[in-house]
């Protein structure tokens, strides 16, 4: 479902482990929201957004809708 975060996330060449330890999330809460079962927290939309240097709320929507 979330295939766009996926795909940010291999395009900075990262592993799920790689980028949940950078936002200082479980990997397992990780693949939870990359995978769609689980929606991400207002603060881990905010990590996310911060690390891609994500500024407009439609971009990020796109990325977390996949």
């Amino acid at each position: 479902m979330r295939i766009n975060l996926k795909l940010k996330r291999v395009g900075e060449n990262l592993s799920a482990q790689q980028l949940a330890d950078r936002l200082k999330i479980s990997r397992t809460a990780y693949c939870a929201i990359e995978n769609g079962s689980k929606n991400p927290s207002w603060t881990t939309i905010k990590k996310i957004a911060d690390y891609f240097k994500i500024e407009k709320i439609e971009e990020l929507k796109k990325i977390l809708e996949g």
